[in-house]
């Protein structure tokens, strides 16, 4: 998460968690990146996303860093950012 806020192999790197989702059962805590992933995939596909609700091309690589932001603070800091999740509900829509 930290390599996709630096800009560095973003697709790759989310590639990376969708599959560390999937071999761990699905892990609700990662379950954001797996869709994300899927979502951007289809929207470069089919020009649709049915995945993640609210992304499309426009938006999708801010509301991924989002949830990379969310995530580090609530598992890595053990603290919820209020601000952040704010944002990311505007940025969905």
């Amino acid at each position: 998460m930290i390599k996709i806020l630096k800009n560095e192999a973003i697709r790759e790197n989310l590639k990376s968690l969708s599959k560390v989702c999937l071999n761990n059962d699905y892990d609700k805590r990662i379950m954001k990146f797996y869709l994300l992933y899927h979502g951007w995939w289809e929207l470069e596909d089919i020009g649709a996303n049915y995945y993640y609700d609210g992304a499309d091309m426009n938006n999708i690589e801010s509301i991924l860093k989002l949830e990379a932001k969310i995530w580090i603070d609530k598992y890595i800091y053990g603290k919820e950012n209020t601000d952040l999740q704010e944002k990311l509900k505007r940025e969905k829509k």
